[in-house]
C-alpha cells in the first residue's frame, strides 16, 4: 500500500522494440562478441539524452537504454546510433588514453558526426540529438483557431 510519500517509480521502458532492434543490428555491425542488455530503468546522465549506451567494466558488455516516451517508429534509429558507438569502442579507448582534452573534445564531436551520418544512411531516418526539445517533435500541436474578425 502506498502512503503517497514515496518517490514515483522510474519509467520502465518497453524492452521489446529495443531488444528487437539490438537483435537486428548486432551481427550486421560486427558486434556478435558483445553481450548486450536492455536497460530496465531510464537513468540518463543529462536531460538532453534520448538514448544511451553504457559500457560495463566487463569486456564487451553493454547496456542500451532508450527514452520511455520515444515513439515506436524511432526506437530502431536510436538503438542503431548507440550500437555504432560500440563499433568504435576500441578506437575510443585508444583515443582517450593518448590525447589531450582539446583533442578528445574534437574527436568526440567528429565521432558523433560520423555516427549520425552512418545511422542516417543505414536507417534512412534523420537524427538531430543536439535539439534539446527533441521530444516536442512527437507531440501534437493544437490547431490555431480562425480569427473571428
Amino acid at each position: 500500500m502506498s502512503t503517497g510519500t514515496e518517490a514515483p517509480p522510474s519509467p520502465q521502458p518497453d524492452k521489446g522494440p529495443v531488444d528487437a532492434a539490438i537483435q537486428k543490428w548486432q551481427d550486421r555491425l560486427g558486434l556478435s562478441e558483445w553481450r548486450l542488455y536492455v536497460a530496465s530503468e531510464w537513468n540518463p546522465t543529462t536531460d538532453r539524452e534520448d538514448a544511451y549506451v553504457y559500457r560495463m567494466a566487463a569486456e564487451r558488455e553493454a547496456v542500451v537504454a532508450v527514452h520511455p516516451s520515444a515513439p515506436i517508429w524511432y526506437i530502431e534509429r536510436l538503438v542503431l546510433h548507440e550500437l555504432l558507438h560500440l563499433v568504435h569502442a576500441d578506437l575510443d579507448d585508444i583515443a582517450e588514453n593518448n590525447r589531450s582534452i582539446e583533442i578528445m573534445e574534437l574527436y568526440q564531436a567528429q565521432l558523433e558526426r560520423v555516427i549520425n551520418a552512418l545511422s542516417t544512411a543505414l536507417c534512412g531516418e534523420s537524427y538531430h540529438p543536439i535539439d534539446p526539445d527533441w521530444r516536442k517533435r512527437f507531440e501534437l500541436e493544437p490547431l490555431p483557431l480562425p480569427d473571428p474578425a
